[in-house]
Formats: structure tokens, C-alpha cells, sequence
């Protein structure tokens, strides 16, 4: 609500908001939501980002290619478009750039201490 919005209570990044005490947002999975409403575009830019993180985590490594289905998986998709997946490899390359992922050789892993 607005109230919350402007007593600092909840934050918003781009169209969403969400709560300004939760430094990582939750992933959640979006199989059991009707079609329409299964779309990368209503996922908060934050949980695609973490999504990507703990993919890498879990694998220990991950070759970059194999991310985009992982994370997809992890919000209920059964597949995913080219562009859903090339919208996810611009979300893995500027988690490289600003450090929270590492890349060495031909793996993505997190950052030690993310």
C-alpha cells in the first residue's frame, strides 16, 4: 500500500514491490498459477537474479548454457522461449559483472561469501 510504501516498509526495484527488511526475495514456482500468469515478465528482475544464484550454488559450478532451463525449472516452467532464455543470459552476465558470479574456464560459480 501506499502507506507502507512511503513508512519504508516496502521497497520498490522497477514495477514491484517488496518487503524493505527481505535482502534476498524468495523463489518461488509458478506451476500451479493459470497460463497467463506463468510469464518471465511478472517476475520481479530480484527473484530472477537470485533464482540464477542459487542454481549456480546447488550445482557447485554450472557450464553457462545449462542455467536458463534450471531457472525455468525452478519457477514451473516446463520450457523456455529464446527470448525468455536470452533474457536470463543477460541476468547471468551482469551477475558476472557486478561479482556476485565468477567465471573460470567454461564454469559460472558464486562468488565466495555472496
Amino acid at each position: 500500500s501506499a502507506a507502507a510504501y512511503q513508512q519504508k516498509r516496502l521497497r520498490q526495484v522497477g514495477k514491484f514491490l517488496s518487503p524493505a527488511s527481505r535482502p534476498r526475495p524468495p523463489v518461488r514456482s509458478r506451476a500451479n498459477l493459470p497460463a497467463v500468469s506463468r510469464s518471465l515478465d511478472l517476475i520481479a528482475l530480484e527473484e530472477i537474479q537470485e533464482a540464477i544464484l542459487l542454481v549456480v550454488q546447488d550445482g557447485l559450478g554450472v557450464l553457462p548454457e545449462e542455467i536458463p532451463q534450471a531457472v525455468g525449472q525452478l519457477f514451473g516452467f516446463t520450457r523456455l522461449g529464446e527470448f525468455q532464455a536470452s533474457f536470463i543470459i543477460k541476468q547471468i552476465e551482469s551477475l558476472l559483472t557486478d561479482g556476485r558470479l565468477v567465471q573460470s574456464g567454461k564454469w559460472v560459480t558464486v562468488r565466495p561469501n555472496s
